[in-house]
Protein backbone atom coordinates (compact mmCIF):
# COMPACT_ATOMS: atom_id res chain seq x y z
CA UNK A 1 0.00 0.00 0.00
CA UNK A 2 1.42 3.39 -0.96
CA UNK A 3 1.98 6.29 1.41
CA UNK A 4 -0.57 8.33 -0.50
CA UNK A 5 -3.20 5.63 0.02
CA UNK A 6 -2.49 5.50 3.74
CA UNK A 7 -2.80 9.26 4.09
CA UNK A 8 -6.08 9.32 2.20
CA UNK A 9 -7.56 6.62 4.40
CA UNK A 10 -6.75 8.25 7.77
CA UNK A 11 -7.75 11.69 9.08
CA UNK A 12 -4.97 11.44 11.69
CA UNK A 13 -2.36 11.00 8.98
CA UNK A 14 -3.90 13.74 6.84
CA UNK A 15 -3.40 16.07 9.79
CA UNK A 16 0.14 14.82 10.27
CA UNK A 17 1.10 15.50 6.67
CA UNK A 18 -0.25 19.04 6.70
CA UNK A 19 1.46 19.77 10.01
CA UNK A 20 4.82 18.27 9.11
CA UNK A 21 5.31 20.37 6.00
CA UNK A 22 7.22 22.78 8.22
CA UNK A 23 10.08 20.24 8.37
CA UNK A 24 10.79 20.94 4.71
CA UNK A 25 12.00 24.42 5.71
CA UNK A 26 14.85 23.10 7.87
CA UNK A 27 18.13 25.06 7.60
CA UNK A 28 20.95 23.42 5.68
CA UNK A 29 22.75 22.40 8.89
CA UNK A 30 19.70 20.45 10.01
CA UNK A 31 19.24 19.01 6.54
CA UNK A 32 22.73 17.53 6.85
CA UNK A 33 21.79 16.09 10.23
CA UNK A 34 18.66 14.50 8.78
CA UNK A 35 20.71 13.01 5.95
CA UNK A 36 23.08 11.46 8.49
CA UNK A 37 20.11 9.98 10.37
CA UNK A 38 18.68 8.51 7.21
CA UNK A 39 22.03 6.97 6.27
CA UNK A 40 22.45 5.43 9.74
CA UNK A 41 19.03 3.82 9.57
CA UNK A 42 19.71 2.58 6.05
CA UNK A 43 22.98 0.99 7.20
CA UNK A 44 21.98 -0.53 10.52
CA UNK A 45 18.20 -0.89 10.44
CA UNK A 46 17.31 -1.52 6.82
CA UNK A 47 13.85 -2.98 7.41
CA UNK A 48 12.68 0.15 9.20
CA UNK A 49 14.50 2.28 6.64
CA UNK A 50 12.37 0.76 3.89
CA UNK A 51 9.02 1.39 5.54
CA UNK A 52 10.06 4.91 6.56
CA UNK A 53 10.53 5.63 2.86
CA UNK A 54 6.81 4.94 2.41
CA UNK A 55 5.92 7.80 4.74
CA UNK A 56 4.98 11.16 3.24
CA UNK A 57 8.18 13.11 2.60
CA UNK A 58 7.22 15.68 5.25
CA UNK A 59 6.94 12.94 7.89
CA UNK A 60 10.26 11.27 7.20
CA UNK A 61 12.41 13.75 9.13
CA UNK A 62 10.91 12.86 12.51
CA UNK A 63 10.82 9.13 11.75
CA UNK A 64 14.44 8.89 10.61
CA UNK A 65 15.65 11.08 13.51
CA UNK A 66 13.99 8.83 16.08
CA UNK A 67 15.08 5.63 14.35
CA UNK A 68 18.65 6.93 14.19
CA UNK A 69 18.50 7.65 17.93
CA UNK A 70 17.51 4.02 18.43
CA UNK A 71 20.39 2.85 16.23
CA UNK A 72 23.00 5.00 17.98
CA UNK A 73 21.98 3.92 21.47
CA UNK A 74 21.72 0.25 20.46
CA UNK A 75 25.27 0.34 19.09
CA UNK A 76 26.69 1.44 22.45
CA UNK A 77 26.80 -2.13 23.72
CA UNK A 78 28.80 -3.27 20.68
CA UNK A 79 31.19 -0.31 20.61
CA UNK A 80 33.07 -1.45 23.71
CA UNK A 81 33.24 -4.54 25.90
CA UNK A 82 33.97 -2.46 28.99
CA UNK A 83 30.85 -1.88 31.08
CA UNK A 84 32.00 1.48 32.55
CA UNK A 85 32.63 2.83 29.04
CA UNK A 86 29.22 1.64 27.85
CA UNK A 87 27.57 3.27 30.87
CA UNK A 88 29.43 6.53 30.30
CA UNK A 89 28.29 6.67 26.69
CA UNK A 90 24.66 6.13 27.63
CA UNK A 91 25.02 8.76 30.36
CA UNK A 92 26.28 11.16 27.70
CA UNK A 93 23.20 10.42 25.62
CA UNK A 94 20.96 10.96 28.65
CA UNK A 95 22.54 14.34 29.44
CA UNK A 96 22.48 15.35 25.78
CA UNK A 97 18.79 14.49 25.39
CA UNK A 98 18.04 16.52 28.52
CA UNK A 99 19.77 19.52 26.97
CA UNK A 100 17.27 19.49 24.10
CA UNK A 101 14.40 20.08 26.51
CA UNK A 102 16.06 22.64 28.81
CA UNK A 103 15.30 25.59 26.56
CA UNK A 104 16.53 27.42 23.47
CA UNK A 105 19.57 28.88 25.25
CA UNK A 106 20.94 25.43 26.08
CA UNK A 107 23.86 24.33 23.92
CA UNK A 108 23.01 21.14 22.03
CA UNK A 109 25.96 18.79 21.37
CA UNK A 110 27.03 18.80 17.74
CA UNK A 111 26.11 15.15 17.16
CA UNK A 112 23.86 15.07 14.04
CA UNK A 113 21.22 12.84 15.67
CA UNK A 114 20.87 15.29 18.55
CA UNK A 115 20.72 18.22 16.14
CA UNK A 116 17.97 16.48 14.18
CA UNK A 117 16.02 15.59 17.33
CA UNK A 118 16.26 19.16 18.60
CA UNK A 119 14.75 20.41 15.34
CA UNK A 120 11.95 17.84 15.55
CA UNK A 121 11.30 18.64 19.23
CA UNK A 122 11.00 22.35 18.40
CA UNK A 123 8.10 21.54 16.09
CA UNK A 124 6.44 18.54 17.67
CA UNK A 125 5.86 17.74 21.36
CA UNK A 126 7.93 14.56 21.44
CA UNK A 127 8.29 13.24 24.96
CA UNK A 128 11.55 13.44 26.88
CA UNK A 129 10.12 10.69 29.09
CA UNK A 130 10.02 8.12 26.28
CA UNK A 131 13.48 9.05 25.02
CA UNK A 132 14.77 8.61 28.56
CA UNK A 133 12.86 5.34 28.85
CA UNK A 134 14.75 3.93 25.87
CA UNK A 135 18.05 4.90 27.50
CA UNK A 136 16.98 3.52 30.88
CA UNK A 137 16.08 0.18 29.30
CA UNK A 138 19.39 0.00 27.46
CA UNK A 139 21.31 0.90 30.62
CA UNK A 140 19.63 -1.94 32.52
CA UNK A 141 20.40 -4.32 29.67
CA UNK A 142 24.13 -3.58 29.90
CA UNK A 143 24.29 -5.61 33.11
CA UNK A 144 23.86 -8.75 31.02
CA UNK A 145 21.18 -10.44 33.11
CA UNK A 146 19.01 -12.85 31.15
CA UNK A 147 15.23 -12.45 31.43
CA UNK A 148 13.57 -14.69 33.99
CA UNK A 149 10.23 -14.90 32.22
CA UNK A 150 8.30 -13.64 29.22
CA UNK A 151 7.16 -10.58 31.19
CA UNK A 152 10.80 -9.47 31.42
CA UNK A 153 11.18 -9.79 27.65
CA UNK A 154 7.99 -7.82 27.06
CA UNK A 155 9.20 -5.12 29.46
CA UNK A 156 12.41 -4.79 27.44
CA UNK A 157 10.44 -4.53 24.20
CA UNK A 158 8.06 -2.00 25.75
CA UNK A 159 10.98 0.13 26.92
CA UNK A 160 12.64 0.16 23.51
CA UNK A 161 10.48 -0.49 20.45
CA UNK A 162 7.10 0.40 21.97
CA UNK A 163 8.61 3.60 23.37
CA UNK A 164 9.99 4.37 19.93
CA UNK A 165 6.54 3.81 18.41
CA UNK A 166 4.98 6.27 20.87
CA UNK A 167 7.61 8.83 19.91
CA UNK A 168 6.94 8.31 16.22
CA UNK A 169 3.24 8.91 16.77
CA UNK A 170 4.09 12.12 18.60
CA UNK A 171 6.46 13.10 15.82
CA UNK A 172 3.62 12.65 13.34
CA UNK A 173 1.22 14.73 15.43
CA UNK A 174 -1.04 11.76 16.16
CA UNK A 175 -2.74 11.66 19.56
CA UNK A 176 -4.98 8.64 19.89
CA UNK A 177 -5.43 6.07 22.64
CA UNK A 178 -6.20 3.45 20.01
CA UNK A 179 -2.97 4.26 18.18
CA UNK A 180 -0.99 4.12 21.42
CA UNK A 181 -2.54 0.75 22.26
CA UNK A 182 -1.62 -0.62 18.84
CA UNK A 183 1.88 0.87 19.15
CA UNK A 184 2.41 -0.94 22.44
CA UNK A 185 1.45 -4.34 21.06
CA UNK A 186 3.36 -3.79 17.82
CA UNK A 187 6.49 -2.81 19.73
CA UNK A 188 6.32 -5.91 21.90
CA UNK A 189 5.77 -8.18 18.91
CA UNK A 190 8.62 -6.62 16.94
CA UNK A 191 10.83 -6.70 20.01
CA UNK A 192 10.27 -10.42 20.57
CA UNK A 193 10.85 -11.17 16.89
CA UNK A 194 14.03 -9.09 16.85
CA UNK A 195 15.44 -10.76 19.95
CA UNK A 196 14.66 -14.24 18.64
CA UNK A 197 16.19 -13.49 15.27
CA UNK A 198 19.27 -12.11 16.99
CA UNK A 199 19.84 -15.25 19.08
CA UNK A 200 22.99 -16.35 17.17
CA UNK A 201 24.51 -12.87 17.45
CA UNK A 202 23.67 -12.61 21.14
CA UNK A 203 25.03 -16.11 21.76
CA UNK A 204 28.35 -15.00 20.28
CA UNK A 205 28.47 -12.37 23.04
CA UNK A 206 27.29 -14.88 25.65
CA UNK A 207 23.90 -13.23 25.95
CA UNK A 208 20.55 -14.98 25.95
CA UNK A 209 17.11 -13.36 25.77
CA UNK A 210 15.08 -16.55 25.94
CA UNK A 211 13.46 -16.59 29.41
CA UNK A 212 15.23 -18.76 31.98
CA UNK A 213 11.97 -20.39 33.07
CA UNK A 214 11.34 -21.59 29.51
CA UNK A 215 14.86 -22.97 29.18
CA UNK A 216 14.55 -24.80 32.49
CA UNK A 217 11.15 -26.22 31.61
CA UNK A 218 12.45 -27.70 28.36
CA UNK A 219 15.86 -28.69 29.74
CA UNK A 220 17.92 -26.33 27.61
CA UNK A 221 21.04 -24.74 29.06
CA UNK A 222 22.38 -21.35 28.10
CA UNK A 223 25.75 -22.98 27.42
CA UNK A 224 24.12 -25.03 24.65
CA UNK A 225 22.87 -21.82 23.09
CA UNK A 226 26.27 -20.14 23.41
CA UNK A 227 27.85 -23.16 21.73
CA UNK A 228 25.37 -22.94 18.86
CA UNK A 229 23.95 -26.42 19.44
CA UNK A 230 20.36 -26.69 18.16
CA UNK A 231 17.91 -28.98 19.92
CA UNK A 232 14.23 -29.83 19.95
CA UNK A 233 13.94 -28.17 23.36
CA UNK A 234 15.40 -24.93 22.02
CA UNK A 235 12.97 -25.03 19.10
CA UNK A 236 10.06 -25.34 21.52
CA UNK A 237 11.41 -22.49 23.67
CA UNK A 238 11.62 -20.19 20.67
CA UNK A 239 8.07 -21.08 19.69
CA UNK A 240 6.73 -20.42 23.19
CA UNK A 241 8.67 -17.17 23.39
CA UNK A 242 7.01 -15.99 20.18
CA UNK A 243 3.49 -16.54 21.50
CA UNK A 244 3.42 -13.35 23.60
CA UNK A 245 2.04 -15.26 26.59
Amino acid sequence: MSGATLVKSSPHLQYAVSGLRKFSSAPSSFSSAFKYCRNQVQTYDRENYLWCLLLPREAQAAAFSLRAFNVETALVADASKELPIQQMRLLWWRDSISSIFRGPMEAIPSHPVLQALSFVASRRPISQYWLARVLQTREADLEGSSPSNIADVEAYAEGTLSALNYLQLQGAGITSQAADHAASHLGKACGLATLLRGTPHHAGNRRCYIPAELLAKHKVSQEEIYAGRPSEGLKVCCGRNAELK
